[in-house]
């Protein structure tokens, strides 16, 4: 982290950047800070879910010693757990990810991310139903075919 502080300080007061347009290197800095915010959000969330699914893994094997012995029965309850965990905490990346942006001082991040999140809560679905393609075609051609070969005439 220290070196990062270090690399982001040095290209802040950078003058090569500054003559190529001014305020660049905070512009760099903060997209850069963003990025990194979002990272470690989704770290911690994927973080988060293992623990989750190791603990329910130890309450199935604590719950049924004999049916947490069959591999498939284990491996179906992990995969449903992890389907719920994944659909009840689908959009805390978006919300952590505003409020860090927010906390470090990046607006322009977090107004970024809020449209992406209120896009793929509110119209994202709603897009796709209307622009997936319809699952028999609209139009059918028929044509006749005649095969020519020289060596028959």
């Amino acid at each position: 982290i220290e070196y990062v502080e270090r690399a982001f300080e040095t290209i802040e007061n950078s003058d090569e950047i500054e003559e190529l347009s001014p305020s660049l290197g905070r512009l760099l800095v903060s997209q850069a800070r963003s990025i990194l915010t979002m990272k470690s959000v989704v770290q911690n969330l994927n973080d988060d879910l293992e623990k989750h699914l190791k603990m329910i893994r130890e309450k199935l094997i604590r719950e049924h010693p004999i049916k947490s012995k069959i591999h498939r029965w284990i491996e179906s309850k992990l995969f449903e757990e992890r389907r719920n965990y994944i659909l009840q905490h689908q959009w805390d990346a978006h919300q952590l990810s505003i409020d860090q942006c927010k906390a470090l001082g990046n607006q322009q991040a977090a107004y970024f991310i809020q449209r992406d999140f209120i896009f793929r809560k509110d119209h994202e679905l709603i897009l796709r139903c209307n622009l997936k393609s319809p699952i028999e075609p609209s139009k059918t051609i028929e044509c006749s075919r005649s095969i020519w070969f020289p060596s028959k005439i």
